[in-house]
């Protein structure tokens, strides 16, 4: 499988993926402290892996991906 959801599970929550350095420094920025800015895209990076998860369930049960109720 490739594509955005493979390239992301390659890299773990303790080394952040590369071209993770910009969005940390723009929360920097804004005030945010790296450790809370690691944290929260850490829990994005997992919020994606799940719902490509749930893609990949879905395309594999046949179900329409288009139009959520």
């Amino acid at each position: 499988m490739t594509g955005p959801c493979s390239e992301r599970r390659r890299h773990s929550d303790a080394n952040l993926a590369p071209g993770t350095g910009r969005p940390i420094r723009m929360l920097q920025r804004t005030g945010v402290p790296t450790a809370a800015a690691e944290l929260l895209l850490s829990w994005m990076r997992a919020k994606v892996d799940d719902l490509c998860e749930e893609r990949e369930a879905l395309r594999k049960s046949g179900a329409s991906l288009t139009g959520r109720s």
